[in-house]
């Protein structure tokens, strides 16, 4: 608005411009929304969300991997994130791998869940399982990296592999043939023993098809 003198002394005229920023003030409206959004997710995400750039600097760091990886947010923004998580043993390798998606667009690891080995602030290295996907834009790449702490994952399936081993060595050393099906009739396990004794083929029980060698066994109790 700006005024402007009248002539033959008229009173000043107030001339102005108005332009309608309700389309403006709407999509404001909608960034602030969205932002909002993304940073609930970020703060509430149960999985580790670290984001980088193309250069491998990190942009976003949520509260799950600062309790998974020892470090505050504000401490590791635009730090390298290979020199931060990646164990010294595989870096060289993210970083050609890096360098090569970056020249060529080659994507061997996006968007493919894998597990691999991190690294925390202390220095101890743990499992993890990891996707990454690239950020859509039209400016430089940008990739998010989603980690969960697989650790006790890791435990339990070993435990497990104890426990199996344990009952399969129990298994072999009885003198009973033993032979253990589920309500779908499917094996489940049996011994040497018990094949030895129901004089089942080698090639049935390689084939591990259950109805086969149930079929083998049934059949000789009708004999």
């Amino acid at each position: 608005v700006h005024g402007v003198a009248g002539r033959g002394g008229r009173p000043t005229l107030l001339r102005g411009l108005m332009v309608d920023v309700s389309r403006h003030r709407l999509a404001e409206e909608r960034l602030q929304a969205s932002e909002a959004r993304k940073s609930a997710i970020l703060e509430g995400a149960l999985d580790c969300i670290i984001t980088i750039d193309h250069r491998g600097d990190v942009v976003d760091f949520n509260p799950a991997a600062e309790h998974a990886f020892g470090y505050r947010r504000a401490d590791v923004i635009g730090r390298q994130m290979v020199d931060l998580i990646v164990p010294p043993a595989h870096r060289d390798a993210h970083r050609r791998g890096m360098v090569r998606h970056l020249e060529t667009g080659e994507a061997r690891m996006l968007g493919r869940r894998v597990e691999m080995t991190a690294l925390r602030a202390g220095g101890a290295e743990f499992p993890v399982e990891l996707t990454i996907t690239r950020v859509a834009g039209s400016g430089p790449p940008v990739f998010t990296a989603f980690l969960r702490d697989i650790t006790e994952r890791r435990h339990a399936e070993a435990e497990q592999r104890g426990t199996l081993s344990v009952l399969s060595a129990t298994l072999e050393s009885t003198a009973d043939g033993i032979l253990v099906v589920d309500p779908g009739g499917r094996i489940v396990s049996l011994n040497r023993r018990f094949a030895a004794m129901w004089r089942i083929p080698q090639e049935t029980l390689e084939s591990r098809d259950d109805d086969r060698a149930i079929a083998f066994v049934l059949s000789q109790l009708k004999d």
